[in-house]
């Protein structure tokens, strides 16, 4: 090949193998660009309806473990174009199933501080009512509607509504002050305005003919700021009656910070009242809770003393606590102690004030504290008080056990004996193993002692009485728990075969009669009974081992087994056989459905009657039978469909297709369909009416194709007989026949390293592929130049390989000093420590100067490489020293073509690239 064409077949597989490279780089950014974020408009939604933070709502996934989903639809069936919705039944309730779990999550992390939790209950707790009568101490002011009713002697009814002067105008009456007044002092207003106009009216109310009600309608609305630790904090627009308990339920209650024992209510620059929760939630005393007006602000501050009880209280939980209150108070809050506390000492965990800490000394350190001691136990900010649990550990006590007839414990006394436990309770069993009990003794440390008892004797008193001490168990036995009882088993052609208890004086008819008699299809004349040879099997003989160990009685029962079965008497471990008949057999029914002309059940006339002889006695198939559909469903092991051609059962009967039937099979023979289901990951699902000479992608196709997720190579076409062919790569696809289904599996998710990985792998290999191949192709070209270099008389070097070329300083094997380019003795001794000498057919030889690893083996000789690798390794004669190099020169055997190359150029002294044109 000219040179030309080779160097431009070189340069073609570089610029190929970097563009493969470049696609992968290109696949995984775009793989990493895919990857996307929870979208913004969900964590706005989420923020609107939880009313937390962006960092609170992100701090409580993190802490429930939630983890970013990508909500980006993947395209096929799952992508739909945008368009109205369709909500099914359910689908609200279900969405709100994650809200009020939400809710109920809130409620448990932030109920642990005790009273919290109050704030959640319904938002009408604190509501004032909206019908009733008014306190008469009610203050009126602007917005409150006002009744009065005069009846009497003049009876009219009005309603006025206060204005923003505070004023009240009344016909005949004049104006009336409100503002600032309570309802009784308006009343009394409104009767002496109204009495200088009707004399009939007494001004002080006690007398007259006409009569003056006042009352109050709507109530106005006041705004109330709730300010501080609020879980909600802000201005409420509440009804005049509403009180502070009012304004701090609408605001949610305190937040996880906020105070419930500190709560002002503050009028101008003043404080009016502070509200002590704790009041209310254990003593329900609202005193302290007053009536707001407008502009009154309640302020919830932060919680100062926080403790948490834990153990053996009532309500184990945080408080909070006020200054100057103890542990006492705290026990008292949580309820008190449990029945089960130690009320002597309690625990307490605190954390060391910032100012006491001191290095490598612990920041926690635990204390006890003596509630009998009469003084105040102060805690402080975030202690822990543990209240322990009295030990489990029971006393005064023994047990009885085993074979009595009241087992259980019972109050241990002193000089208490075995003799007294028994009768206590209530005796022993007929069945009782007589001579010895056993005591279980706990000794004080710890240990278990066993006492043996003679029972009987302990009981008649014939020994003397065994005492007893406290812990003790007393275990009595039965001789049965010493003893197997033994058996006899029934087996064959009985109602209810089984093992039973072997009784003395039994009989065959008796074991026949436990075992729920015979059955129709029992051979009465063939009962076997296995029985064991006592003197064989207790034999202690070794030399002379029994031939056999088991006696076989064939006995006849007869018809009249009742009375016959009586005389032959059993033997513990008698094993009972009862044939059965061997031509016995019900008849074996199947069943025959759909297009046939006589459907129904049928019996097998013989076993090995074929699904043809039914058909053929079902009158044969209707012409709207669908012969492709049929198909058996067995029940027999659990078989279940059975797929068959049932054109080729009729047309060839004792074919492998015509099914030999079986006891239960259900024949099903449907008409035609006319419709072909496609399912799957498609983009629509449906049934498709069938048309011939469709083939399988025609109807995928009007399913609207394959999905994104589809695994297109793994599509199956189920048939209505239960057959089912995969789709193949090539010889096209299988038929679609009518009632076909059409199944598109969706892609499982991949196990292995994925394409991006698998793409990035094989870059890899390529691109090292092709630095191999270049680096090996500029070797190539360098053993070439370097042949025409000792190519022989006549040649020449190029002055610039003469100006580049030295020989390496200090070489082995005898390296000639340095010197340059031009001397034949130096050329000589190049030569002869070897180099490549080129492409197909070269040879190469080594001399017996011993280049490394050659072995310094002496006698050359030559050989022609064969074969397109184009490179000989073997030894050849020497270059002779002259003006001219020779031909061949040496090199070892067992070099690769890249070490001849890195040979010849140490050899030569090159450092670099040596390149030629």
């Amino acid at each position: 090949m000219p040179l030309g064409h080779q160097s431009i077949r070189r340069s073609r597989w570089p610029a190929l193998l970097s563009l493969l490279a470049g696609t992968a780089v290109f696949a995984a950014l775009a793989g990493r660009a895919a990857a996307q974020d929870v979208p913004p408009e969900l964590v706005e939604q989420a923020l609107r309806r939880s009313g937390l933070t962006q960092q609170e709502l992100m701090q409580r996934l993190q802490e429930q473990g939630a983890t970013a989903v990508d909500t980006t639809l993947p395209p096929g069936r799952t992508a739909l174009p945008p368009g109205p919705r369709v909500i099914l039944p359910f689908d609200l309730e279900m969405a709100a199933v994650p809200v009020a779990a939400a809710a109920e999550t809130l409620q448990s992390t932030e109920g642990a501080l005790f009273g919290s939790d109050f704030f959640r209950l319904d938002p009408g707790v604190f509501a004032p009512p909206a019908f009733g009568p008014v306190p008469p101490d009610y203050v009126l002011g602007p917005g409150d509607q006002v009744s009065v009713d005069v009846f009497g002697e003049v009876e009219f009814r009005l309603e006025r509504v206060v204005d923003r002067d505070g004023g009240l105008i009344l016909p005949k009456g004049g104006k009336v002050n409100c503002a600032g007044r309570t309802l009784e002092q308006v009343a009394r207003a409104v009767r002496e305005k109204l009495a200088g106009s009707y004399s009939g009216i007494d001004p002080s109310g006690e007398g007259g003919t006409t009569f003056v009600d006042v009352g109050l309608g709507a109530l106005r609305a006041i705004r109330v700021f709730v300010v501080g630790e609020a879980r909600q904090p802000g201005a409420y627009e509440l009804t005049s009656l509403s009180t502070a308990f009012t304004a701090v339920y609408a605001a949610g209650g305190p937040n996880a910070q906020g105070s419930l024992r500190r709560i002002q209510v503050l009028r101008g620059n003043q404080v009016l009242a502070e509200i002590d929760f704790y009041r209310y939630l254990l003593e329900g005393r609202r005193g302290d809770d007053p009536v707001l007006r407008d502009g009154d602000t309640v302020l919830i501050p932060a919680r100062t003393v926080t403790v948490r009880i834990e153990g053996e209280v009532r309500r184990p939980q945080a408080y909070e606590l006020l200054d100057g209150e103890d542990v006492l108070d705290l026990i008292r809050y949580a309820g008190g102690f449990t029945a089960e506390a130690v009320a002597d000492v309690v625990h307490v965990t605190r954390i060391v004030p910032l100012s006491e800490r001191r290095p490598e000394q612990p920041d926690r350190v635990q204390s006890d504290l003596n509630l009998l001691l009469k003084m105040r136990h102060l805690l402080r900010d975030a202690d822990v008080v543990s209240v322990d649990r009295i030990p489990e550990r029971l006393e005064n006590w023994v047990e009885a056990q085993g074979n009595v007839k009241n087992p259980g414990r019972y109050q241990f006394r002193e000089g208490m004996t075995v003799a007294d436990l028994v009768r206590q309770a209530g005796g022993l069993w007929a069945d009782t193993l007589p001579e010895r009990a056993l005591i279980e003794r706990l000794a004080p440390d710890l240990t278990y002692r066993t006492i043996e008892v003679p029972l009987a004797d302990a009981m008649s008193g014939a020994s003397p009485p065994t005492p007893l001490q406290s812990r003790d168990k007393l275990r009595v036995f039965s001789r049965w728990d010493l003893q197997d009882r033994y058996r006899v088993s029934m087996s064959g052609e009985v109602r209810a075969p089984g093992e039973f208890d072997f009784r003395e004086g039994m009989t065959l008819g008796d074991l026949i009669l436990l075992a729920g008699g015979l059955r129709e299809s029992a051979d009465v004349l063939h009962a076997e009974v296995s029985r064991l040879r006592r003197a064989a099997v207790e034999s202690r003989d070794i030399a002379a081992p029994p031939a056999s160990t088991v006696e076989v009685i064939d006995v006849a029962l007869g018809e009249d087994w009742l009375r016959s079965g009586g005389v032959f008497a059993l033997e513990p471990h008698d094993r009972v056989a009862v044939r059965r008949l061997p031509w016995w057999e019900l008849p074996r029914i199947v069943t025959l459905q759909g297009e046939v002309y006589y459907p129904g059940t049928y019996a097998l006339e013989r076993p090995d009657e074929r699904l043809s002889s039914v058909i053929a006695r079902a009158g044969g198939l209707k012409p709207t039978a669908y012969a492709p559909a049929a198909r058996i469903v067995r029940g027999k092991d659990d078989i279940g469909n059975m797929a068959l051609d049932l054109d080729r059962a009729l047309k060839k009967p004792g074919s492998e297709q015509d099914a030999i039937l079986e006891q239960g099979d259900d024949i099903r023979i449907p008409a035609r369909p006319y419709t072909v289901k496609v399912t799957g990951a498609v983009g629509f699902p449906t049934s498709i009416v069938y048309e011939k000479g469709h083939s399988l992608g025609d109807y995928i196709s009007r399913a609207g194709g394959y999905a994104h997720q589809a695994d297109k190579w793994k599509t199956h076409v189920v048939y209505p007989n239960g057959m089912s062919k995969q789709i193949r790569r090539v010889w096209g696809d299988p038929d679609v026949m009518p009632g076909s289904t059409i199944v598109v599996p969706e892609k499982q998710p991949e196990t292995g390293p994925g394409k991006m990985e698998t793409l990035k792998e094989i870059a890899s290999i390529l691109a090292s592929a092709a630095t191999i191949y270049l680096v090996i192709d500029r070797t190539a070209n360098s053993g070439s130049a370097r042949l025409q270099l000792c190519a022989g008389p006549g040649r020449t070097r190029r002055k610039a390989d003469d100006a580049r070329e030295r020989p390496r300083p200090g070489a082995d094997h005898g390296d000639p000093p340095t010197g340059p380019r031009g001397d034949p003795a130096l050329e000589a001794r190049r030569c002869r420590r070897g180099r490549l000498l080129g492409a197909r057919g070269a040879v190469v030889a080594a001399d017996d100067a011993g280049l490394p690893g050659d072995g310094h083996r002496p006698a050359p000789q030559r050989r022609r490489a064969s074969g397109s690798a184009g490179f000989a390794l073997s030894r050849s004669r020497a270059c002779p020293p002259g003006p001219a190099p020779a031909t061949r020169c040496c090199m070892p055997r067992s070099w690769s073509p890249t070490m001849c190359s890195a040979a010849s150029s140490t050899a030569h002294g090159h450092t670099g690239d040596r390149r030629h044109p």
